[in-house]
């Protein structure tokens, strides 16, 4: 979850689901988020920010063109099953095997809608580590096709050419 990369690189970032840490989960406290990102917590900044340091942001231009990056667990997804803690959040069908596994649990961001962010004008991206599903596909076809949606993002792959850009595929 380091930010560092991307200071490297001369881009902007920002950490997201630091409003509730998971105190457990693979011995490292306090490490990966609980409840998964927030609206709130999606805006347009300069700099590289984690968690623990973002206090002091400054907003970044709204001219140039901007990529958002969504992590899948616990930033698209909070702890499976948890809405109790996280009452914004909203429990799916979908079986995640991530984190000792459970119905994948959509995080406030994600119900919302990444539209309703500064996002809602940038292009989209995902990333996540392991299998985002057990089943060919339902899990991994529902994040792409129902949670990763924005007005440039949504006219960008309603161009019959988007996949060239693209590593993921269906076959």
């Amino acid at each position: 979850e380091s930010m560092k990369p991307f200071a490297e690189k001369g881009m902007n970032s920002r950490q997201v689901s630091c409003y509730s840490r998971d105190p457990i989960v693979r011995k490292m406290p306090g490490m990966v988020g609980y409840c998964g990102g927030a609206p709130s917590e999606i805006v347009r900044v300069k700099g590289n920010f984690e968690c623990i340091d973002q206090d002091d942001l400054d907003e970044a231009s709204e001219d140039a063109d901007c990529l958002c990056v969504f992590d899948v667990d616990r930033t698209l997804t909070g702890k499976h099953e948890d809405v109790t803690a996280c009452p914004k959040n909203r429990i799916t069908h979908f079986y995640d095997r991530g984190f000792d596994g459970g119905n994948a649990t959509l995080s406030n961001l994600a119900a919302t809608g990444i539209g309703a962010t500064f996002c809602d004008g940038c292009y989209l991206g995902l990333t996540w580590t392991g299998v985002a599903d057990t089943q060919v596909g339902t899990w991994s076809r529902y994040i792409v096709e129902e949670l990763l949606h924005g007005s440039v993002h949504d006219a960008f792959t309603n161009n019959t050419n988007y996949n060239k850009w693209s590593y993921w595929s269906w076959e």
